[in-house]
């Protein structure tokens, strides 16, 4: 595919959460097919993380694997500072990794709310946090996140999820109206 001159992203360097396998592989390609050096981010299928990467690199970008569990949050610090080392400074950061559970929501543990809330929610406020500034001082980022149907569409096993998917759409479009400059277009 070509990709027209004012969708190249030539130049540009991508931090791609859950990017190892389906929606987040995907937009990985597309980022390196349009001209971004892209990270490919995996919890734990390293694998399948450097197959995304060599597969984005033949478009001929810098693409590399990224491990991070983000459940724990020094693995979270450690991701933008790797990444930096590694391929630069992100200014795309696409938070597309999340924890779901299929459980009943009377089944629903403790744990398992909290697991989801600290990967859907507060790992994706701490990657902006440490994103954002190196936006800021290039004066150029993009931030996306990816929500679920079952944000408008709740699912009885999946109440946990869908709160946590609402909060992140939340959570951003509440920094956008802070910041002013940037922009919230939620899409569903």
């Amino acid at each position: 595919m070509n990709t027209p001159a004012r969708f190249r992203l030539d130049g540009r360097r991508a931090l791609v959460t859950g990017a190892s396998r389906g929606i987040g592989r995907a937009i990985a390609l597309a980022l390196a097919e349009a001209g971004a050096d892209v990270a490919i981010h995996c919890a734990s299928q390293r694998a399948l993380a450097e197959q995304t990467a060599e597969e984005a690199a033949r478009h001929g970008v810098k693409a590399i694997a990224v491990q991070a569990e983000l459940s724990e949050p020094a693995a979270v610090e450690r991701l933008p500072e790797e990444v930096a080392a590694r391929l630069g400074e992100p200014d795309i950061l696409v938070l597309n990794a999340s924890a779901q559970f299929r459980t009943p929501w009377r089944e629903i543990s403790p744990e398992a709310a909290l697991q989801q809330l600290t990967v859907n929610v507060v790992a994706s406020l701490r990657l902006i946090q440490l994103c954002e500034p190196a936006m800021a001082k290039h004066r150029w980022g993009r931030i996306v996140t990816i929500g679920s149907v079952q944000q408008t569409r709740p699912h009885p096993d999946m109440a946990m999820y869908a709160a946590s998917k609402c909060a992140q759409l939340s959570l951003v479009c509440n920094l956008a109206r802070l910041e002013q400059k940037f922009q919230c277009v939620p899409r569903v």
